[in-house]
Parts: C-alpha cells; sequence; structure tokens
C-alpha cells in the first residue's frame, strides 16, 4: 500500500524539476552574463588605468612633453605605433600636459562597448547606446 504511494507521488511530480527548471534558467543566464561583463569592465578599466600610469612614469622620468610618444605609449605600450591593447583605442584618446613647472599629466578615454550589446534590442526600440566612456588620469612629478 504504501510502495504505491510512492509510485503514485513520483508520477505526479515527475516534470516538476524540469518545470523548476525552465522557470530559473533565464534568471541564471541574466546572472551568469552580468557577472562576465562586470569582469570584462573591470578588466578594461584596470588595463586603462595601468597604461596611463606607465605613460605618466615614462613622461615624468625622462622629462617628455612630445604627447606623440607618451600617446603611443599609452595605446600601444610602446613608443613606436603598432597594435592598440584596448581595441578601439587610439592616441588622439590621450592628452599629456604639463602641471607647473615639476608634474606632467597623463589622461585618456576609452569608449568601452559592453559584450551584451545586444541584449537592448530583444525589449527595446534598438536605439539603446550601451557605450560607456571609461577615463583615467595620472599626474606624476618629473625628475
Amino acid at each position: 500500500m504504501i510502495r504505491n504511494q510512492y509510485r503514485a507521488e513520483r508520477k505526479r511530480s515527475r516534470g516538476l524539476a524540469a518545470v523548476e527548471f525552465a522557470i530559473a534558467l533565464p534568471l541564471l543566464l541574466l546572472l551568469l552574463m552580468a557577472f562576465a561583463e562586470l569582469g570584462r569592465g573591470y578588466y578594461h578599466y584596470t588595463t586603462l588605468s595601468k597604461l596611463v600610469r606607465d605613460g605618466a612614469r615614462y613622461a615624468a622620468e625622462y622629462g617628455i612633453t612630445d604627447s606623440d610618444t607618451v600617446a603611443n605609449l599609452v595605446v600601444y605600450g610602446s613608443p613606436a605605433a603598432g597594435s592598440p591593447l584596448l581595441e578601439g583605442m587610439s592616441p588622439g584618446d590621450v592628452a599629456v600636459e604639463q602641471v607647473g613647472m615639476h608634474h606632467v599629466r597623463v589622461s585618456a578615454a576609452y569608449a568601452y562597448q559592453p559584450l551584451f550589446a545586444a541584449l537592448p534590442l530583444f525589449w527595446g526600440n534598438g536605439e539603446l547606446d550601451t557605450r560607456k566612456t571609461l577615463t583615467s588620469s595620472v599626474t606624476m612629478r618629473a625628475l
């Protein structure tokens, strides 16, 4: 008798796990994409900050006020041109200025494009601009 009740209960709840999974899957995927996007954005911001800091250190150490050399260093990782370390960044996005008599400031702006930028197309009219501008600025004392 008890065995028959147990079998009947298992038959009724057989599809329940599939229904719960179907309900929870979109939320889990959304959370996964959000964490991936936050990590990617953080990576791009820290890379930009490191590049600007290295450019300011180079300009402060060698007393360089030539913005082209420092801009190339920030964008390409070397004073000579090459492929940009952050996709879509150009030397025009970098500003080098002398502050006072003994300081140099290097600033850069980077247009960050999210990886999952196509998501707003599903629930909007598709005109949502998802680009974010990441900026970094470093001032160092010139030697």
